[in-house]
């Protein structure tokens, strides 16, 4: 009971009316010793990181869902996030795993005078790596519009990067003091680019969530309640109500940071408390993650905190195998969280871990019970393998009464693809490995797969496989026969590519078993062979560094802009002239998002936001048929006039669209009145229904 009332001593710090100043602070702190006393529960024996890791996962994960039941039942109001402030104490009613010995590891050889000199150098350089690339990387920061990051970082920075990462290797191999420290601040600048560079906000999606975030906050609800994403906004809502931070702070540094302090140490924690491993080998081993496309963990959205929990509960799930601190309703907890985040993620990994619970247990069982739980299990892997399509399916009977299905001949299967690029420019050989990476995955699990059975260790792994061949199953069902028109366009075949990538997550174990026995072989070649695998982890450390995030290159012309200083200018100029009279935008995607950021979803006519929000829309149309000529502007905006029932229409050009010059001159011409934003970045026309020619 006394680290029960340390958990609500450290809960009732979070409600005191401490200053903005301090507020963050106390807040973090609070946290850090709930989650610690709430890992002293459930693996009392263990490191005290691995506690806190644990706890804050649990804690995190139990808001998430505590705070989805309140939102439906109720909203999310100040009693409320009091509530959700008590609400890990119910951690306390789950039972605890059967606490194994911790597994004795070979001793670490002790270093000489020489080696502990060298390895102070390796850290006081790798400190200065890392400090020049923060130190360039924020210099770099802009608020143009610019459609890759890597057009602002020079290569300089790549250096840096890679030299960074040869020396947290050598740090990882002599396990150097604090070495931990220094994966999770390597995963941070892997992370977390964005948020070094573009102080004004990376992309679209976390716009909208965080102006819902806003309403959520001011009103405790949303009208009509969705039934999605509410597990990712009440535990950002409830860390902002109390931190006192904004919420595109505590938004946009939610997934990166997380990201950033659980996976790295996981992997090491995961292999060091539950295999007999080589101790040099399992610190070098969480830089396999690298191996992963890791694209969804740099941005926060509920699709990305899903993903993340996702592939935690895929390292996690190791614990479980092994009784070794984590029991089924731990795993289903993180499960709730991840469904209550992104439900389309969460039905498959809720279906992982209950088949998983059934897996365990076959092998435990005895008899006619044993085999009944095995015909039980294999139910649950057809009901998985199906799953996602019937919940569409069901959707499209509940919605339109109706089922609309996809021919086969019109889309096509991207499973194992891949491609062959020759030598000739330098994108060449980072593209073979990109354009190939799902193939390489697959094949690195294959290989596992295969020394586990000739080890007749498989039967511990296999039910990763069965799982990844279930979503394998849901992807090839979405991609031939359900449609999504519930979703924008540009969306509806995004989807099942997303199933494609979490499935990759399922060979995750596997990957990471075979890469800890070639570490642990090349650690006792040649020299040579231990140089070429650090050359390699380096390359590929920066190369997945680059692939994770937007590209502007020969195989790859990313258009996203982001939101730039000039798009916020833009709409606040507009809402300047107009006041409280009624107007509409015709505006791309980054100007839109701007809009919401800045004044939320204020305005709809006739159903229709102000703005073209989304970009299927029919306003987005009207732009578009405006900027390409397609219609005259009168036509267009006669057209906008007939949608929302306002006959002023505005139309904001940036100049990094296509024919950019060609369209200011024509609709300075045929506008009623313009405005110039900057040194010509931005144009802004205005026409009225009643004047436009």
């Amino acid at each position: 009971m006394k680290y029960f009332g340390i958990q609500a001593l450290a809960a009732i710090l979070m409600l005191l009316p401490w200053p903005k100043v301090i507020a963050p602070v106390i807040i973090a702190l609070s946290l850090m010793v709930q989650a610690y006393v709430i890992g002293q529960r459930f693996v009392p024996n263990q490191d005290h990181g691995l506690r806190i890791l644990l706890g804050f996962l649990y804690l995190t994960s139990l808001v998430a869902v505590v705070g989805t039941i309140f939102f439906y039942l109720y909203k999310l109001d100040s009693l409320v996030f009091i509530l959700l402030t008590f609400s890990p104490l119910l951690l306390w009613l789950l039972p605890p795993a059967k606490q194994m010995a911790v597994i004795q590891q070979e001793p670490a050889s002790p270093k000489s005078a020489v080696v502990t000199i060298i390895i102070a150098v390796v850290q006081l350089l790798y400190v200065a790596a890392v400090s020049m690339l923060l130190i360039s990387l924020l210099r770099q920061a802009t608020v143009e519009a610019v459609a890759t990051p890597w057009s602002l970082v020079g290569p300089v920075s790549f250096w840096l990067y890679a030299t960074a990462t040869a020396l947290l290797i050598i740090l990882c191999y002599w396990q150097a003091p604090w070495h931990k420290l220094c994966l999770i601040l390597h995963s941070f600048l892997s992370f977390g680019l964005v948020l070094l560079l573009y102080p004004l906000g990376f992309g679209y999606d976390p716009f909208i969530h965080q102006a819902t975030e806003q309403i959520i906050l001011a009103t405790g609800t949303l009208e009509p309640k969705p039934p999605y994403y509410i597990g990712y906004y009440s535990l950002v809502v409830w860390l902002t109500h109390y931190s006192r931070l904004t919420i595109a702070t505590i938004d946009n540094w939610l997934l990166p940071t997380i990201s950033s302090l659980s996976l790295m140490p996981l992997i090491w924690y995961t292999f060091r408390y539950n295999f007999r491993v080589h101790t040099a080998a399992v610190t070098l081993l969480p830089l396999a993650l690298y191996i992963l496309p890791y694209g969804t963990l740099i941005q926060s959205t509920p699709q990305g905190l899903s993903f993340l929990w996702s592939l935690i509960i895929i390292i996690v799930s190791i614990f479980y195998i092994n009784n070794t601190g984590v029991t089924l309703w731990h795993l289903l907890l993180l499960a709730a969280a991840t469904a209550v985040m992104h439900p389309l993620t969460g039905i498959p990994i809720f279906f992982f871990v209950l088949t998983l619970g059934l897996y365990h247990r076959f092998w435990q069982g005895k008899g006619i019970k044993k085999y009944l739980r095995l015909s039980i299990y294999w139910l649950g892997v057809i009901a998985a393998s199906i799953a996602l399509p019937a919940v569409f399916l069901i959707n499209t009977f509940a919605d339109r009464g109706q089922n609309k299905i996809l021919a086969a001949s019109e889309t096509s299967l991207q499973l194992l693809n891949g491609s062959y690029h020759r030598y000739i420019r330098w994108e060449d050989l980072l593209y073979l490995w990109h354009d190939n990476q799902r193939l390489i995955i697959f094949a690195l699990a294959l290989g596992c797969g295969l020394i586990l059975l000739r080890r007749r260790k498989a039967r511990y792994f296999m039910h990763y496989a069965v799982i990844f061949v279930a979503l394998i199953c849901n992807y090839i069902l979405l991609k031939l026969f359900v449609t999504f028109d519930f979703l924008i366009s540009y969306e509806r075949y995004v989807f099942p590519e997303r199933i494609l990538a979490l499935s990759l997550y399922l060979l995750f174990p596997y990957i990471l078993l075979l890469m800890y026995w070639y570490i642990e072989k090349a650690l006792q070649a040649s020299r040579l062979i231990q140089l070429s695998t650090l050359l390699f982890v380096v390359c590929l450390s920066t190369a997945a560094w680059y692939l994770a995030y937007p590209r502007f290159d020969y195989y790859d012309q990313n258009k996203g802009y982001n939101s730039s200083l000039y798009d916020q200018l833009s709409v606040q100029m507009i809402q300047q002239q107009e006041g409280t009279n009624e107007y509409v935008v015709l505006a791309n995607q980054s100007t839109s998002a701007m809009a919401i950021r800045t004044f939320g979803f204020s305005r709809y006519y006739q159903g229709h936001f102000y703005y073209p929000v989304p970009t299927s829309g029919p306003l987005y149309d009207l732009y578009l048929d405006l900027v390409y000529n397609k219609k005259t502007a009168s036509e267009v905006v006669a057209a906008a006039q007939k949608l929302t029932g306002v006959s002023t229409v505005y139309l904001v050009l940036n100049n990094y669209w296509s024919g950019y010059e060609d369209i200011v001159a024509r609709e300075i011409k045929r506008s009623q009145s313009y405005s110039v934003v900057g040194d010509e970045k931005t144009y802004i026309f205005r026409y009225q229904a009643d004047q436009s020619n």
